[in-house]
């Protein structure tokens, strides 16, 4: 994943001092906007690929929890899987509840839980399943009065990217719809050259 070198908290800190609204927007806003565009961002435009192997249970049951994940990385949800396949190269489908009784024939896959999947599969080999999913960072939370992890999951020349979306999310809480606008066509625009520069690099 990206790291930039800049102090998120840094960052949040500049921008209600910029914007000087009194009073400040509880820091749990501003958290939940970074975490709708870092989460965006991972999921839509950088698409990162992990892979990992579990074994389903013995009634087909597999935990996305217990794939280990990398340092900041989220644990996977079944809405982030790509592609599962079987210990002999055989593909699952995604179905819902409904469907596997009927297309069981076929290897599927059914999301049991956020983190949770079963496996039908009426060829099993009982061995493990590998499983592709995107990567996303882990949500940002608040410790005390700052944020954590303190770390912005962007190129250092994609850090205006966060900070337009945060002006433009907070000048439109307070009704400052003009200058929302504006920060938020910058994000636009930003967003748009993340994902050319994302295109590029293969």
């Amino acid at each position: 994943m990206f790291s930039s070198k800049l102090s998120l908290n840094t960052l949040v800190n500049q921008i209600q001092n910029e914007l000087a609204i009194s009073p400040k927007v509880p820091l749990e806003t501003v958290i939940s906007i970074i975490n709708n565009v870092e989460q965006l961002i991972y999921s839509e435009i950088i698409k990162e690929e992990r892979k990992s192997e579990l074994m389903p249970d013995n009634h087909g049951l597999c935990r996305l929890t217990d794939i280990e994940v990398g340092s900041g990385e989220d644990t996977p949800r079944v809405s982030d899987i790509t592609q599962i396949f079987s210990s002999d190269r055989r593909e699952f489908i995604k179905q819902t509840e409904s469907q596997s009784f009927i297309m069981n024939k076929r290897p599927s896959y059914v999301a049991h839980a956020p983190h949770e999947l079963y496996i039908y599969d009426t060829d099993n080999t009982n061995g493990p399943i590998t499983v592709f999913y995107i990567a996303r960072p882990a949500p940002k939370v608040l410790e005390g009065a700052s944020i954590f992890p303190d770390v912005i999951y962007l190129p250092d020349e994609f850090t205006s990217l966060i900070a337009s979306r945060i002006r433009g999310e907070l000048l439109k809480i307070v009704g400052d719809d003009t200058q929302a606008t504006k920060w938020l066509n910058d994000y636009n625009t930003y967003l748009d050259d993340f994902s050319n520069f994302i295109s590029k690099r293969g």
